[in-house]
């Protein structure tokens, strides 16, 4: 049986809402000095796990502040092979949280999570 409260707080949006915020997100972040392996892939995953993009990390940008997703992440949010957001996205990060929680929140994200340097920032459907 499904619950009132979960039909309620399903949420599906158009997979291009999420590009749409995550190249303006990209854009900020490049202004403000943080780098991403996306600069180079654009929307797409970085590799399939963390360990893929730990390794895309050129030595020159390792002090930066920077932001990732790898395939699997992807998968798990989006559905129907990126038509839709449907989940939480969860990124891959270091250096100043704070720096870029507000980029991604100018970006016109939900976000939350990375509290510690081992969690997760996490990008909400909304």
């Amino acid at each position: 049986m499904i619950k009132l409260a979960d039909l309620l707080n399903e949420r599906k949006v158009d997979g291009m809402v999420f590009v749409d915020k995550w190249k303006k997100a990209l854009k900020l972040l490049k202004q403000k000095g943080g780098w991403s392996p996306h600069f180079r892939k654009g929307s797409e995953p970085v590799g399939y796990t963390n360990s893929d993009i730990l390794g895309k990390i050129p030595k020159r940008y390792e002090d930066k502040s920077w932001f990732a997703f790898h395939a699997q992440a992807m998968s798990s949010a989006m559905s129907r092979g990126g038509m839709y957001w449907e989940k939480p996205m969860m990124l891959s990060w270091d250096g100043d949280v704070k720096l870029l929680k507000r980029v991604l929140t100018r970006a016109g994200f939900k976000v939350s999570g990375g509290r510690r340097d081992t969690e997760k920032i996490i990008l909400k459907v909304k």
